[in-house]
């Protein structure tokens, strides 16, 4: 089961990679296979200098010193002495090791290199998943969540970096039991069959308590994150309501709560190595007593020891790795299943999605009998709403609050996808949907939200990666009738902070008016863009508004009937559906009688 959870998870973290990052495994495969060649040929050098040790003329009977000398007989002689030959052979194990740990690190260095790569790669195209949900999507998830198992991403890198390391171990294993099989295949058998038995023991009464004690600090962590978030963005309400040690206290409760676990989970991979240190050298001892049992002879015996000697040398740390991987896959496994619940499809299939985009339109935008229901919801948000936008027209829209009118803007900025109907740009019926209006619409919400950065890249945001036309930056500040740059520190380029928390709620409105008129809009939309502001700056915007008529198409949602009053054509709202709608004359006294 765990087996065929690794596989698949492995491979559906490479399968969504790039080409280029999926060639590095060769480099992995093929370093992975000389480390364990070495490891073998370490463990027969440490043999012969054992046996060497104790009768050094027997080593001269060995094949491969045999070969030696058959290819430079001068050294027979050198051999002969035993000082020289345990030199030699010495020299031999030094250079074997220092060849092998050199490979080995830079065996791990790629792993672990090539995991991070994988890992960032995965996040960033979770990230890019994200960004590519429907709005309505959003609407329905928690921002706290979503960052933090974007995080988890740390924990792909420390799977893969585990999957690495037992893969190594396994191979290195192999290569060991085929050496001993080669020379002892029952005392091998002794070895590696105990401390495999007591390796499998450690799995079993392990695995299932550390997936419980990992699945419980993820929950707590979460819960923790989500208060800190909320903390940090709502710190106004929180000192106003004298909050600050009801939340930390919470906080504490949550982060308490994971400190033991995360103990028992730290100490778990430090436990398969005492117990196979001290079943490794049992194992040993009894193979002994089974040679002495099946009469080897002296010689033979020692050689076979000392090749099991320096075997159990090299496998009990294998036997470790291998567990201390498990160990860890396991306690990565509840952070994993997290991850990969989200759905990770990647910008090939993202592309899919893409529609033709319309350039501009000449004559009216129409909307024909759109419907939207909310997922969850019993009701319809709006019920077959048709609404004709002629070109250099102001629409308005007016209605009571929740009659629709937010989510008619969503219909027509594209964030909400319409269950029925369809719109027209100059009679042509976009047949992929609304997306197509993205690139005429400059949009203006009653909420903006400001990146953490300059006022001008704020403004800019539009053409977000492209470089800043200072001109046309000024000149939309001016439209916007957004003075206060001068007074900031570096001007335009003076940071604004988080959620542009050093403006006020009317200065934000200004820049969120700017930025939509950077993008040099047909059709602008006001979603109820001047209610944060004063009635000097409220004027000034209108005048704004009425100097883009010429120009710019637009539509303005509304609750101060005043602000419609220069508009072509009101439509007034309610529960979902357009009522009445009308010439200014027509509509405005009929609302307010």
């Amino acid at each position: 089961m765990l087996i065929r959870y690794i596989i698949f998870q492995v491979s559906a973290i490479i399968h969504a990679q790039p080409r280029q990052l999926k060639q590095g495994l060769w480099v992995i495969a093929l370093c992975t296979a000389l480390v364990g060649f070495m490891e073998l040929g370490v463990a027969g050098l440490v043999s012969l200098l054992g046996v060497g040790l104790t009768s050094p003329q027997s080593v001269l009977q060995f094949a491969p010193i045999q070969a030696l000398l058959e290819i430079n007989p001068t050294w027979a002689e050198t051999m002969r002495d035993p000082r020289k030959l345990l030199s030699f052979l010495l020299a031999c194990v030094a250079l074997g090791i220092c060849c092998k740990n050199l490979l080995q690190g830079f065996l791990v260095y790629w792993q672990n290199l090539y995991s991070q790569k994988l890992a960032t790669q995965t996040g960033i195209s979770l990230f890019q998943t994200y960004m590519h949900k429907p709005y309505v999507w959003h609407t329905q998830q928690n921002a706290a969540e979503l960052s933090a198992i974007i995080e988890l991403r740390i924990y792909i890198a420390n799977f893969l970096s585990s999957f690495f390391i037992l893969t190594t171990q396994i191979l290195i294993v192999c290569f060991l039991l085929a050496g001993g099989i080669v020379v002892s295949a029952s005392s091998t058998a002794i070895v590696f069959g105990m401390t495999g038995i007591a390796g499998i023991a450690i799995y079993k009464v392990s695995r299932k308590k550390i997936h419980a004690t990992a699945e419980y600090i993820i929950q707590e962590q979460m819960e923790a994150r989500k208060l800190i978030l909320a903390g940090c963005q709502g710190i106004a309400e929180i000192q106003v309501y004298g909050c600050e040690d009801a939340i930390s206290q919470r906080v504490r409760r949550h982060l308490h709560k994971t400190i033991k676990p995360l103990g028992k989970v730290s100490t778990a991979p430090m436990l398969p190595a005492w117990i196979l240190e001290s079943v490794g050298i049992m194992t040993v001892w009894i193979a002994l007593g089974w040679m002495s049992f099946a009469s080897y002879s002296l010689t033979r015996s020692t050689a076979i020891l000392t090749l099991l000697v320096a075997i159990a040398w090299r496998l009990l740390p294998c036997m470790n790795k291998c567990i201390t991987a498990i160990v860890t896959i396991q306690t990565t496994r509840p952070y994993l299943e997290k991850f990969f619940d989200e759905t990770i499809l990647g910008v090939d299939v993202l592309a899919k999605c893409k529609t033709e985009n319309a350039t501009s339109f000449t004559r009216n935008i129409r909307i024909q009998n759109i419907s939207f229901r909310y997922p969850e919801s019993v009701h319809d948000a709006l019920h077959d709403i048709t609404l004709d936008i002629p070109k250099g027209h102001m629409i308005g829209v007016i209605g009571s609050s929740g009659a629709g009118k937010s989510t008619l803007i969503g219909i027509l900025t594209n964030l909400l996808t319409p269950h029925s109907g369809h719109i027209q740009i100059d009679g042509i019926t976009l047949e992929n949907g609304l997306s197509g209006l993205r690139p005429l619409i400059g949009y203006v919400p009653q909420s903006p939200y400001l990146i953490d950065s300059t006022l001008a890249e704020n403004i800019a945001f539009s053409r977000l990666g492209e470089p800043i036309d200072e001109q046309k930056l000024l000149r939309v500040c001016n439209m916007a009738a957004l003075d206060f740059w001068e007074q900031l520190p570096q001007g335009v380029h003076t940071e604004l902070g988080e959620r542009g928390i050093k403006l006020s709620g009317g200065q934000i409105q200004r820049v969120a008016i700017a930025r939509a008129l950077y993008a040099e809009p047909q059709l602008l939309i006001f979603d109820e863009a001047t209610s944060a502001l004063d009635n000097v700056t409220e004027n000034a915007i209108q005048k704004t508004i009425l100097e883009l008529r010429e120009c710019t198409t637009m539509v303005i949602i509304a609750h101060r009937l005043s602000t419609l009053n220069r508009c072509d054509r009101i439509y007034r709202m309610e529960n979902g559906r357009i009522v009445d709608f009308g010439s200014p004359k027509d509509i405005l006294p009929r609302m307010q009688g």
